[in-house]
């Protein structure tokens, strides 16, 4: 099941109205119940591999609170455990069975980073370990997040998502703007821009004799790609705040970063933090780093021993993430790439502002900010065509087509994307709107705090009116599979 189809909806409204009528202590069990009910309508052996995995961290995490002696070697056993069960059906089970889909619990990529947080917050005396399995399991089930994250930390959510949520008509309302704008992102511009990719690269054969067009397609990828998650996003954060249950937030507007690091810095923010708390500093601990990076010190002076430092931690978390996105050579590459920006300009940051220096260029200036936004925005549209084709052989026909056919005038292929003049006029609508209302947010404009100053009748009308222009604008139908999103199946 998604969270975008009748039925989940059905599910969270039945859910919302069970959840405040039953006594406040055991409202957890509703979302229990509704959260396992929605992963098993994906299949019931996922859904035993799931609660299988989570097990695993739920007893490791107890004996590691029960036995500090040994409390490291079984903080390694049960990771090696989880890890063990997402190679096996996301990378083994993958590719070398025809039936794998019902064995590929969804969202496994997600829950597994969770537990193995988890574990390490136990080990580490940042998190107790929680002795209900049941309530444990509501953690881990929950079901706007499992699908697609965010990658929650039970120290910060766990006791929310079981604790005595009362009634707030504020969360309702809050809850209900979000999700109806993550709806908006999803179909009405991410679901039209993704017929356009899959029929481009679907068929380089016939589009790939222009590089511009093949350029313009990139781009497209990019947003149509940040519109489908962040949309998920909103969604899931959405309908939990109507539960009074606060998830992390994923996606903080990266299409205005200045710098690659500073992209990482409000895109998948989650996954970013995950990697810096759990792969990035552990590492930078090591006495392996520690000596690699002593005798680099020693040689070339304490900024080169602070580098050596970055380079190889970075090295290995950008890798790490590369593979965490899939098991391709392409994805690897896509994780040196990023990589490979961000150590570079972290090494060279001094020298690269004495170039802004030399060449007298006004750091503040509107235009030089615009100027590294795109910079950045292309960056991440190259390294998304990367992570999207099939192997690296379509990476070089891409390449080889925008270097040696650019051929502009070919930009007229945007005619036979299957998207008709309508559905160009709905998604400049849908991309200003976003635009606007992101430079409002990314001045400080609060825009759902100023829609819940109106009066109830105006608001509740505002609420339907948005809901229906969704509805209505929205795409559906043949082509469009308005019930999967980009990253749910990771």
């Amino acid at each position: 099941m998604s969270l975008v189809s009748f039925e989940s909806f059905a599910l969270v409204f039945i859910s919302l109205i069970v959840y405040y009528i039953v006594p406040i202590k055991h409202r957890w069990l509703v979302l229990l119940a509704g959260s396992l009910y929605f992963y098993a309508r994906s299949g019931i052996v996922i859904t035993a591999v799931m609660a299988a995995t989570a097990f695993i961290a739920y007893y490791g995490a107890i004996l590691i609170e029960k036995d500090r002696e040994k409390s490291k070697k079984i903080l390694i056993f049960s990771i090696v455990l989880i890890l063990a069960v997402l190679v096996c059906t996301k990378y083994l089970f993958g590719h070398l069975i025809s039936f794998a889909h019902i064995l590929i619990p969804i969202g496994i990529s997600y829950y597994s980073l969770s537990l193995v947080g988890y574990l390490a917050d136990v080990y580490w005396k940042k998190d107790s370990a929680e002795h209900d399995f049941l309530r444990w399991l509501s953690f881990v089930a929950f079901f706007p997040k499992i699908l697609q994250g965010p990658i929650s930390s039970h120290k910060v959510t766990g006791r929310n998502i079981t604790g005595e949520n009362r009634f707030v008509y504020e969360n309702v309302c809050y809850g209900l703007q979000r999700m109806i704008w993550g709806l908006f992102k999803k179909l009405v511009i991410a679901d039209r821009l993704g017929l356009w990719v899959s029929t481009v690269y679907g068929d380089l054969e016939g589009y790939g004799n222009s590089g511009a067009f093949l350029i313009v397609t990139m781009f497209a990828s990019a947003v149509q790609l940040y519109m489908d998650f962040s949309g998920y996003t909103d969604i899931a954060l959405g309908i939990s705040e109507m539960f009074g249950i606060t998830l992390e937030e994923n996606f903080e507007r990266p299409f205005f970063s200045t710098s690659a690091a500073g992209f990482w810095g409000r895109w998948h923010m989650t996954l970013s933090g995950w990697f810096k708390d759990y792969l990035f500093l552990p590492l930078s601990r090591t006495s392996a780093v520690k000596n690699a990076s002593r005798k680099m010190g020693a040689r070339f002076g304490a900024d080169a021993r602070k580098k050596t430092m970055i380079t190889i931690c970075s090295a290995v978390v950008w890798l790490a993430t590369g593979i965490w996105h899939g098991a391709g050579v392409n994805y690897m590459v896509w994780g040196l790439y990023w990589g490979s920006i961000i150590i570079f300009s972290s090494i060279f940051e001094k020298q690269i502002n004495g170039i802004s220096r030399i060449l007298h260029i006004n750091t503040d200036a509107p235009t030089w900010k615009l100027f590294r936004m795109v910079r950045t925005v292309s960056i991440f549209a190259f390294g998304r065509m990367i992570a999207t084709q099939p192997s690296l052989h379509e990476v070089r026909h891409i390449i080889r087509a925008v270097i040696k056919e650019f051929h502009p005038e070919h930009l007229s292929y945007i005619k036979y994307v299957y998207l008709s003049g309508y559905d160009f006029v709905m998604l400049a609508i849908g991309l200003i709107t976003v635009l606007v209302i992101s430079i409002l947010q990314e001045r400080g404009m609060k825009v759902r705090e100023c829609i819940a100053t109106w009066n109830a009748i105006p608001r509740w009308i505002f609420y339907a009116f948005s809901l229906t222009v969704v509805l209505l604008v929205g795409v559906y139908g043949s082509g469009y599979d308005t019930s999967s999103f980009a990253y749910q199946f990771f």
